[in-house]
């Protein structure tokens, strides 16, 4: 999984890499390149085959109330599911402000496309290196070192908000790509089959949650204070929700 996780996002990084570039004479063809891409992956995806089932699917509200009581059951998938909302919800929320924040610290549309496209190649690659990363670290480290990680970059580059303080985006992309690969590792080992699809599906439907939350406070947080002092309340908040899931993830896995 981490390979594929990897070539996934070298692609990506190659991609905005090039769109920065080609955002300077105009963003045309940053528009018509990305069409012809997404037009090839629509014909890739006109050759799936439809998944069959030998049973009548459960309805909605049967899934939904099935997954409610299976995280009554067992604690330990809450408190997954609440850390991946965390993580994922902030860190893809705030990616699409970065370009915001580069601006403000005089980044010129070449240089932002350059280091977008390396965190998508930093992204990757940590992925790719997480699974000996966490066997070097232990997986209670490193549910600890991810918020704590991200939340402290957002408040340097809040309380900092200068040209060089601009370049420790990339300790975010690499804990993204860490924390993926972890929180995939921990859903196989700790979802029961049977319910991992309906309990991803709730955690999705959580993160669009979080994401429209976020946004809201940045819009209005920006416009009221500045863009750097959401950056600093937002990373107070990762660390310290962040290492209190981490917590309680830690306190329900079998004792070493």
């Amino acid at each position: 999984m981490s390979r594929v996780y990897f070539i996934w996002l070298l692609f990506a990084a190659i991609g905005i890499f090039l769109g920065g570039f080609l955002s300077v004479s105009g963003f045309r063809w940053v528009f018509l390149i990305s069409l012809v891409a997404f037009l090839a992956s629509l014909t890739i995806i006109l050759f799936f085959k439809e998944a069959t089932y030998s049973k009548e699917a459960s309805t909605h509200k049967e899934l939904f109330l099935s997954g409610l009581a299976y995280i009554k059951k067992k604690k330990i998938v809450l408190y997954i599911l609440l850390f991946g909302t965390l993580i994922t919800g902030i860190v893809n929320s705030f990616y699409r402000y970065h370009s915001l924040y580069f601006q403000q610290i005089n980044f010129s549309p070449q240089l932002i496309g350059t280091v977008f496209a390396l965190m998508y190649f930093f992204a990757g690659l940590s992925g790719r290196i997480s699974p000996w990363l966490e066997k070097k670290l232990g997986l209670r480290a490193s549910l600890f070192l991810i918020p704590l990680v991200l939340g402290t970059t957002y408040i340097i580059m809040g309380s900092f908000p200068f040209y060089l303080v601009g370049f420790l985006i990339f300790s975010e992309s690499v804990m993204a790509g860490f924390d993926d690969i972890i929180l995939l590792d921990l859903r196989q080992r700790q979802l029961d089959s049977s319910k991992r699809s309906t309990l991803l599906s709730m955690q999705s439907f959580s993160e669009n949650g979080m994401k429209i939350i976020i946004s809201l406070f940045v819009g209005f947080g920006a416009a009221a204070v500045s863009l750097p002092f959401v950056y600093v309340v937002i990373g107070i908040f990762m660390v310290v929700a962040g290492i209190f899931l981490s917590g309680k993830i830690i306190s329900y896995l079998p004792s070493r």
